[in-house]
């Protein structure tokens, strides 16, 4: 990550909770086109705190980062079909499902299929 974001391709952040500097979890964006004006966002969460609302917190503040700061107008994200938990992640943060990728992701020895979703510039987290 510190080799794309030394290029302008990528950044990355560790969340970790309030007065603490103990990771719990990161979130980044993988890629960055900057002619194409959008990027590729991913994160993961330490299971101890999922559903605590800290991935839509820390997707919140990276999403407008990512819009204001680095001018971008959109984003994508995916993630596997059946992980409801960050598709509504993604959703409260003004992503919206754009279709099913088949077997895009190669993990655990298995090729899945994976759930894309955009957001724009111009989309807010009202819609859903």
């Amino acid at each position: 990550m510190s080799n794309l974001h030394t290029r302008g391709k990528g950044v990355g952040w560790i969340i970790s909770l309030k007065n603490s500097d103990k990771a719990i979890g990161s979130i980044r964006i993988n890629s960055i086109e900057k002619k194409a004006q959008y990027g590729v966002i991913g994160y993961e969460l330490h299971p101890d705190h999922w559903g605590s609302g800290l991935a839509t917190e820390a997707l919140e503040a990276v999403v407008g980062f990512a819009h204001n700061d680095l001018s971008l107008n959109r984003l994508e994200a995916w993630t596997s079909v059946d992980n409801i938990a960050s598709q509504k992640v993604l959703t409260n943060n003004g992503f919206q499902y754009e279709g099913t990728q088949r077997q895009k992701v190669f993990f655990q020895g298995e090729l899945w299929d994976v759930q894309l979703y955009g957001r724009l510039a111009a989309d807010s987290a009202s819609n859903r």
